[in-house]
């Protein structure tokens, strides 16, 4: 009988012990169900206040921007990065690294614009760019760049600019597994450094080789950065091209790799010790046009497929040096839709793309090389030229294309003494 009540009392403590616990537990539950829906809600919260903010990242037409530093990027001093922050206070609009900004400047009595890559990776407080200074050329005759003048000039600290939203269609793609080949010269190094830093922070990113062409090391510009990159991923190769290395100042294997100016053959040979197949790679060119021109006829006489080439000019001819013979020496031209008239200059102005903006008319636009077709206007008066046929025009879905009365204001320019258009 004693065993019995025993048992019995037994029974009740455990019976008591395990409903404790049981109440303990379904506290403890109902505790980590509003702790884990307050982390919910904390992290829903984040992400609309993320997207609240690039919302207000992005504008239209220009915004203004405060230069907050200058750093000089080579021993020569033609190169200056402008370190940019929105006057506003707001994030800096997100962008595809190897896309450039619209600068807007006025100088003296007119309005300037000119287009800069961006030259690092994304950071939503500043945008950078670098700008080389074109100096005069006694022997071709060719001025001084204005704007570019300008920046280094008279471009400080505290000084306020105006800037369109990143565009541009050179950029790579985020899905390439090929290995990707960059072959630069000079200031071109702008938009490939942006994509660099963008690739080595990738899971896994694709085998990189870089050719960097410049006259000598005092024209090297970013050299510490580009090293840190090579540093930072194995997988990167970088090749640096002197043109004219320096007796005495410029040492092989240390400062530079090619003391020769770069050309296709070298390209394929440094390929080939790498192992890897030309035929698979994809190749980026950012320079002046006979400099990408030449290795690309290069490359395409060994078997390259020229969808493999992808490139962007950085060169002084595209902007008002050489004469346009079939132009005259002033038109007027006239934006209809905005009521707005502007004098098209001969020797001062080139793109009607770049007019527009001057005059504060907004023109959709991407590539600003005659590529892409996103700036296609209506011509309603009028004739304009080309120094050269666009891309884009020899592109199939733009065969019916009336050329009579559509035109491309990035790289077009009027041939007649008054030009409307449909804008």
């Amino acid at each position: 009988m004693k065993w019995l009540i025993v048992l019995m009392l037994t029974l009740l403590v455990c019976s008591y012990i395990a409903w404790l616990a049981y109440s303990e537990w379904l506290q403890y539950r109902a505790q980590y169900a509003q702790r884990g829906l307050a982390v919910d809600n904390w992290q829903q919260r984040c992400q609309e206040v993320g997207y609240q903010l690039v919302e207000q990242s992005h504008w239209q037409g220009f915004r203004d921007f405060v230069v907050t530093r200058r750093v000089v990027e080579n021993a020569v001093g033609d190169i200056i990065s402008f370190y940019l922050r929105p006057r506003d206070g707001l994030p800096v609009s997100p962008f595809l690294a190897g896309q450039h900004v619209t600068v807007r400047l006025p100088i003296g009595s007119r309005v300037y614009t000119r287009c800069y890559s961006l030259s690092t990776s994304y950071n939503p407080d500043y945008y950078r760019i670098s700008v080389k200074r074109q100096d005069a050329l006694a022997a071709t005759s060719h001025p001084a760049g204005k704007v570019s003048s300008y920046l280094h000039q008279e471009v400080y600290e505290g000084a306020v600019i105006e800037i369109r939203e990143p565009q541009g269609s050179f950029v790579v793609s985020e899905k390439s597994i090929d290995p990707l080949v960059f072959l630069v010269a000079g200031v071109g190094y702008t938009p490939v450094l942006s994509m660099l830093k963008e690739l080595v922070n990738q899971p896994f990113p694709p085998p990189i080789v870089v050719f960097y062409c410049v006259r000598n090391g005092s024209h090297h510009a970013a050299k510490d950065e580009l090293e840190e990159l090579q540093d930072k991923y194995q997988g990167l190769h970088l090749y640096v091209s002197y043109s004219h290395p320096r007796p005495a100042l410029d040492w092989p294997e240390i400062d530079y790799h090619l003391g020769s100016r770069l050309n296709g053959q070298i390209c394929l040979d440094v390929l080939a010790e790498l192992s890897l197949q030309p035929q698979q790679c994809q190749y980026y060119f950012c320079g002046p046009e006979n400099f990408m021109t030449k290795l690309q006829q290069e490359l395409a006489a060994n078997g390259i497929n020229s969808d493999h080439f992808h490139d962007e000019c950085f060169s002084s001819t595209v902007t008002h040096q050489t004469p346009l013979l079939d132009a005259p020496e002033l038109a007027e031209v006239v934006f209809s839709s905005s009521g707005r008239r502007a004098e098209w200059l001969q020797g001062e102005d080139r793109w009607l793309l770049n007019l527009s903006e001057e005059e504060g008319v907004t023109i959709n636009s991407s590539c600003r090389k005659g590529s892409c077709g996103s700036c296609m206007t209506e011509i309603l008066e009028g004739e304009v030229g080309y120094l050269k046929e666009p891309e884009y025009l020899n592109q199939k879905q733009a065969s019916q294309v009336d050329q009579s009365r559509y035109c491309l204001p990035c790289v077009c320019y009027p041939k007649s003494n008054r030009v409307v258009l449909n804008v």
